[in-house]
């Protein structure tokens, strides 16, 4: 949380980025909190590929420095800077937040992690990205959004795609986040008033959705010690107020009518006609 609050508040990139890697470095340990064989496999994994994408953004940074001779984002706002050491920080941005083409480690590390540390994961960890998204080129550096855009919308469509195939609750929910994270991003790089509000939105309520969730799929799993949906049915009756409370994240979420997400969704609908 206090990773997510510097960056946010961060007028140096330098800053932004050691706040970065302390986030990075927390999530780690988190992820491998029961330290078993397999979650300390998924949490190096997902410590790895944040941190090629971090080395990226850090390099990114440097060439950025020796172009204009600051980090400061006031003095850097507006001016031009290569679309080489953009292009770099954009990846470590899509690596944080688990975006195609670097979207692979968030499923296993969620499936490995304790159901709140994947809670904090989706609401903050993989959403320190879309803050930082928000710093650097929308108040900061002015970029060509076309293949921001598709890059987001192939993401989102993969990442539901992906939810479709799997079996494990935990899995479904974090290819889900990959699905949204990109649908986030569509309404911010549409710039406009509009879809800027609309991924603002959506940001709040995919966040309060997934802790839920994420939550919802810990209950069950403890209590019935499993989370394959194939072994799992009948579970309404058994746990009404677990399966109410899934359901109604799941609508919001989805973007049901009249459920918060549907207003999200149609307002990006709107902002790219």
């Amino acid at each position: 949380i206090g990773s997510l609050v510097g960056i946010s508040f961060s007028a140096n990139l330098m800053l932004l980025y050691i706040f970065w890697e302390v986030a990075a470095l927390s999530a780690w340990r988190l992820y491998g909190f029961f330290r078993g064989k397999k979650e300390v496999i998924f949490a190096n994994k997902a410590f790895l590929l944040t941190f090629l994408g971090s080395s990226f953004m850090l390099l990114g940074f440097i060439l950025i420095y020796q172009a204009r001779a600051t980090l400061d984002l006031v003095v850097l706002r507006g001016q031009p800077v290569s679309n080489l050491a953009l292009f770099f920080i954009l990846l470590g941005i899509i690596a944080k937040s688990a975006t195609l083409p670097i979207q692979v480690w968030m499923p296993d590390a969620y499936s490995g992690a304790p159901p709140p540390v994947c809670a904090l994961s989706s609401v903050l960890i993989a959403k320190i990205g879309v803050f930082a998204f928000v710093r650097i080129f929308l108040f900061t550096f002015t970029v060509s959004w076309d293949w921001i855009l598709w890059l987001a919308v192939i993401s989102s469509l993969i990442g539901a795609a992906a939810a479709l195939r799997e079996k494990n609750i935990k899995r479904i929910i974090a290819y889900s986040t990959i699905s949204q994270i990109g649908f986030i991003l569509l309404g911010l790089a549409l710039v406009g008033e509009i879809g800027l509000l609309a991924g603002l939105l959506y940001f709040v309520i995919h966040a309060v959705g997934k802790t839920g969730l994420f939550l919802g799929a810990g209950i069950v799993e403890q209590r019935c010690k499993e989370s394959n949906l194939d072994k799992l049915g009948g579970l309404a009756k058994a746990m009404p107020v677990t399966a109410a409370g899934f359901l109604f994240c799941s609508l919001s979420i989805m973007g049901f009518p009249p459920f918060g997400g549907f207003y999200a969704k149609l307002m990006v609908i709107l902002a790219t006609v």
